[in-house]
């Protein structure tokens, strides 16, 4: 009998401290994907999409979108992505991932974090901070592909590593 209810006092204590775990690990993802951070996150999902999606598009109607038809495209599927990527999306998505990654003890550091001045002034900065690292790293990149000793030097060791495929 003493050993039952020892059982079952230390489930019901688990249960509630993993509650708790589970609320500070749902409020630092809301506070990570918070409205701005979510709109920014559906924005660029829809701009990359659609971006693949125009070639493909316009290979199947053997033309040229139109500026319209490429705004009602993304407009098409903005309002769809909009409904599926949300916070409570991300909750279920992500509090797996940061329960799997984080103690308990780092889950509270993280939350701490987040209300603390320079966490509140990162979230807010992180859809601006993604957009410009996104920028800066796309025109290195693309500096770098239009450098032509890169070019030749990445032509020669593919043709070495990848015999006839060019």
């Amino acid at each position: 009998m003493k050993k039952s209810l020892a059982v079952i006092l230390f489930m019901l204590f688990s249960a509630v401290a993993n509650a708790d775990v589970d609320q500070d690990v749902e409020w630092v993802v809301r506070a990570i994907y918070n409205e701005q951070t979510i709109a920014a996150l559906n924005e660029q999902a829809t701009v990359q999409s659609v971006h693949s999606m125009i070639p493909i598009i316009e290979n199947n109607l053997d033309r040229k979108l139109s500026q319209a038809e490429q705004i009602r495209l993304y407009t098409f599927w903005f309002e769809r992505i909009e409904k599926i990527v949300t916070a409570d999306a991300m909750v279920s998505v992500v509090a797996p991932v940061l329960k799997q990654q984080f103690s308990e003890s780092e889950i509270k550091q993280l939350k701490e974090f987040y209300t603390s001045p320079i966490g509140s002034k990162w979230v807010a900065a992180t859809p601006e901070i993604m957009n410009q690292m996104q920028t800066s790293t796309m025109s290195y990149v693309s500096a770098t592909l239009k450098d032509s000793d890169f070019l030749e030097s990445f032509k020669s060791n593919f043709e070495s590593e990848f015999p006839g495929w060019l």
